[in-house]
């Protein structure tokens, strides 16, 4: 991403969609952000955030995620330059739904490694 080139768009839709099953209770929330840009007098329509999507089961994670993009906003665009149609608004990545799996798998490899030298 280093490449990328920045570009400046405008936000054309802000909202949460619900993901789930019909009659679960737990669905997951799921920031919907598309934002015009222009790249050689072409128009593209971009959806992430970054690069890794975002989801959450928190009503109030996901309104923090859209909230800096409502509609009519105009931001920077990070495009690829050899791909024009892809398009962050944030460079790097953000853990969103790997989080606490990813948590959890770190501090399982820790008590493994203390239960190893404690045995030692």
């Amino acid at each position: 991403m280093e490449e990328w080139q920045i570009v400046r768009g405008k936000i054309i839709k802000s909202d949460i969609m619900r993901v789930g099953k019909p009659h679960n209770p737990f669905k997951l929330l799921v920031p919907q952000i598309q934002y015009q840009y222009f790249v050689r007098g072409t128009e593209y329509i971009g959806t992430n955030i970054t690069i890794i999507g975002n989801g959450t089961y928190r009503s109030k994670t996901a309104q923090e995620w859209i909230a800096p993009y409502p509609v009519g906003k105009m931001v920077d665009v990070f495009y690829n330059p050899e791909r024009y149609h892809m398009a962050v608004l944030e460079k790097g990545f953000s853990l969103g739904i790997l989080e606490l799996p990813l948590i959890g798998a770190v501090l399982m490899i820790v008590l493994g490694i203390i239960m190893i030298i404690q045995n030692f």
